[in-house]
């Protein structure tokens, strides 16, 4: 009995145990497709490289065969008698090749293989970038949906005792009717509010689940200290950039190597080969030498794929300008984002204390009968107004800037 009370604890323990930021984002890179799929294509792009680097290698074969062969035949040579077809004949040769020179096609096949890797790497990285700012964002707006559902469960409370409080007076003669039913409007609203806001929290709780691929426990709140905008930067060092860069200088080792597919080929080749001995045919041969590969004519398919090669390159080219463009204008727009989100996260704090002030103030003032609750009701609108103002310029800022750490990312 003992020892399952202590397994209860201990479950129920883990059970609490929140979620910083760090360990979403360690989870989601640990259970990521996207991850995987990138890291796949690297793998792909290393046996490429591997492939061509295969062009340079020596190759060693061994050919065997067998024949039957019915009638056999014998010839004269002089008195001597000499066969010319047997009944059973075998041949084995070994073949040994290496390639000398291939005049650009190794070098350029190797080159484009290594560039297409480092593209892939950084695709990878920027994949990275992105997944981060995405766990970044989905953690932060599932504690903004959170924090929204406890304001608007107080002010639904604070509403339903200004209800009770209202209804007393009316009951008591001390009220017109209408202020019940004034704060009876309110409440509705409080309640219509608060359903928002649990619909909000579960999507974002499915969000977060998605990218992290396990249900979510528990967040923990304690999120690092807001600081100022940093200094203006640029994107010139980021991955996507990069990629595409990798791309283009692999495009252009691509067409280089499809203009000298027509190069000849220069190869030592040396064969050892056993057979049945037959006639004037020694039962065993060496051969050594040099073999030289022209290609005379390919009925054009070096020139065209050279030509499609060039159009890759062309299009590679303005994807790299259009890249630049485009994350010139995302740093542009990512830093004003990000000053406009903490000019509005300082004024925030500025309303909310303004609001907390009026609502005070508001409540007094009823409470000692120098106004309506009309006049309650509306301090303490602004104020609920003001309190979700505040948690969203925080969060919102927070989004900003994990959208401006991958805008800016090496």
């Amino acid at each position: 009995m003992k020892t399952m009370v202590l397994f209860l604890l201990l479950y129920t323990a883990a059970g609490a145990q929140e979620l910083t930021l760090d360990e979403a984002l360690q989870k989601a890179f640990e259970h990521q497709p996207a991850l995987q799929r990138a890291q796949g294509k690297i793998l792909e792009s290393q046996g490429t490289l591997e492939l061509a680097d295969t062009l340079g290698q020596p190759t060693l074969g061994l050919q065997t065969s067998y024949t039957f062969n019915d009638p056999p035949l014998r010839l004269l040579v002089g008195t001597t008698p000499v066969d010319a077809v047997v009944s059973n004949n075998w041949a084995s040769t070994l073949s040994f090749r290496q390639v000398i020179a291939t005049f650009g096609r190794l070098h350029w096949a190797h080159e484009e293989a290594e560039l297409q890797k480092k593209a892939r790497e950084a695709e990878l990285q920027y994949t990275r970038s992105r997944l981060r700012e995405e766990v970044k964002v989905s953690f932060y707006q599932l504690l903004h949906s959170q924090a929204l559902i406890q304001v608007r469960e107080d002010a639904l409370k604070a509403r339903q005792a200004q209800l009770d409080i209202a209804r007393k007076l009316v009951g008591h003669g001390a009220a017109p009717g209408y202020d019940a039913r004034r704060d009876q409007a309110g409440v509705a609203q409080a309640q219509q509010d608060l359903s928002d806001g649990l619909r909000d929290e579960t999507i974002a709780r499915a969000r977060l689940t998605r990218l992290l691929g396990e249900p979510v426990a528990r967040l923990h709140t304690d999120l690092e200290p807001l600081e100022p905008p940093p200094a203006k930067a640029s994107g010139e060092n980021r991955p996507d950039l990069a990629a595409v860069r990798w791309a283009l200088a692999a495009s252009q080792a691509h067409l280089e190597l499809m203009q000298v597919q027509d190069a000849p080929t220069l190869s030592f080749q040396s064969d050892y080969g056993r057979r049945n001995a037959l006639g004037l045919q020694p039962g065993q041969l060496w051969s050594t030498g040099l073999v030289l590969n022209i290609p005379l004519f390919d009925g054009g398919v070096a020139e065209a794929k050279s030509q499609q090669a060039q159009g890759a390159l062309q299009q590679l080219q303005a994807d790299v300008e259009q890249t630049e463009r485009d994350i010139a204008l995302e740093v542009e727009t990512g830093q004003a984002n990000l000053q406009s989100s903490w000019r509005n996260l300082d004024t925030s704090r500025s309303a909310l204390g303004a609001a907390e002030e009026a609502a005070r103030i508001a409540r007094l003032r009823y409470q000692n009968g120098f106004s309506t609750n009309l006049e309650l009701l509306d301090a303490e609108a602004a104020l609920t107004q003001a309190q979700q103002n505040q948690l969203s310029a925080r969060y919102h800022y927070l989004q900003a800037r994990a959208h401006w750490e991958r805008i800016v990312s090496p």
